[in-house]
């Protein structure tokens, strides 16, 4: 019947977002740090790194570090595109 449905959201409002108090996850405005998951080699794409944002906003055509590799260097990488769940974001 939606009886007591905008009590519900306004409760629901209320209560403080895990996210934050968790302390794993940065606000948008910290650098960026992306834990990959996942690399995939997509044809007529090239190489793709899936994962999760933890801290930070990327955008394209943005310059990130990559690594650090086994000679705790970083590489030097450019945002080409991103998509979130397989669509254009």
């Amino acid at each position: 019947t939606g009886e007591g449905l905008p009590l519900l959201r306004a409760f629901l409002q209320r209560i403080p977002s895990r996210l934050q108090l968790s302390g794993l996850f940065g606000d948008v405005s910290d650098p960026v740090e992306f834990h990959i998951d996942g690399v995939y080699n997509v044809n007529g794409v090239g190489i793709v790194a899936g994962g999760l944002l933890r801290s930070g906003c990327i955008r394209p055509n943005m310059q990130l570090l990559l690594g650090p590799d086994k000679a705790s260097q970083f590489k030097p990488v450019l945002v080409k595109t991103i998509h979130y769940k397989r669509t254009p974001a």
